[in-house]
This record gives C-alpha cells, structure tokens and sequence, in this order.
C-alpha cells in the first residue's frame, strides 16, 4: 500500500511540475508582435496600459513585464532603466516610468498632425486607417472627430478615382 501511495504522489508531482513549466513558458519571441516599440511620441501612461492590458491576457508574471517592456524601450528611456536600481514590481517601475516621463501631449498638435494627415498613393486604405488611429489614440479623441479626420485625408483620393 505504501508503493500505491508513493506512485500517486510522485504521479502528482509531475502533473504539478509540468502545469509549472507550460504557465512559464511565454517568451518575448513569441508574444512580441503583439507589442509595438515605444516612441516618445505616445503618452507613456497610454503604452504602459496596452502593453499591461496585453501581459494580462497571456497571464505574464510580473518579473517578464518588467523585462518585456525593457525590450520595447530606447533612447532616454532605455538609459533611465539602466541607471535606476531594479524595481521591486511591475507597479513600482510603472510609477517610476510615468514619474519620470509623464509629459502631457497637446491635444491641438494632435488634432493639426490628424488634419494635416492624407492617405499616401503607396498606402492602402486599411494602412492609413490604422495609421490614423495611431496617431488619434495619443489624445483621447471622440469617436466622431477620428471619423471626420479620416475620411478628409481621403477626400483627395477619392477626387482622383471619380474621375
């Protein structure tokens, strides 16, 4: 009896020791087009609630957010990281990084870079929808006034294929 209770334990053991393994498994390479590189361009506090919102549907552990988001940071943000001591939780690195490089973005110069924006003749529609909504989402734009910007910087498109 003392061998059955010992085969079902160590049965157990490896039933918990690989559901250990298969949870650890993600790796940057494999979730990483899910991300996009940071540029100073974005409010940091709009990158960092993606890219959490991202980590959090594939359950990524704290430790791998704070290296996952190293690799997606360069220039003055990559040196920042590199001086600073490592942070204890993703939280605390969070609020070092928003502390740090929390600058508000002027919502005008978004909506003259929106306005100033047309479709290029070597960009599909979808590729210069989506740029559209990348530039759109640095500021928190209403619904209707994104529309009103896309749909102008095809005016000139559809002009052309009228014709």
């Amino acid at each position: 009896m003392t061998e059955e209770v010992n085969t079902t334990k160590t049965e157990e053991e490896k039933l918990i020791q690989h559901i250990t393994i298969v949870k650890n498994e993600v790796r940057f390479e494999d979730i990483q087009t899910f991300f996009q590189k940071y540029n100073l361009e974005m409010p940091i506090q709009n990158f960092l609630d993606q890219f959490e919102n991202i980590c959090n549907s594939f359950k990524i552990t704290e430790k791998q957010k704070i290296i996952f988001l190293t690799k997606l940071v360069s220039g003055p943000i990559a040196t920042f990281i590199k001086l600073n001591p490592i942070p204890r939780s993703f939280t605390e690195f969070k609020l070092n990084l928003v502390r740090e490089f929390g600058t508000q973005i002027n919502p005008g110069e978004i909506h003259l870079q929106l306005a100033k924006s047309e479709k290029t003749s070597k960009e599909t529609n979808i590729e210069y929808f989506y740029r559209m909504q990348e530039i759109a989402s640095r500021i928190n734009l209403e619904e209707e006034a994104e529309k009103f910007h896309i749909i102008k910087g095809l005016k000139e498109d559809r002009i052309i294929e009228m014709q």
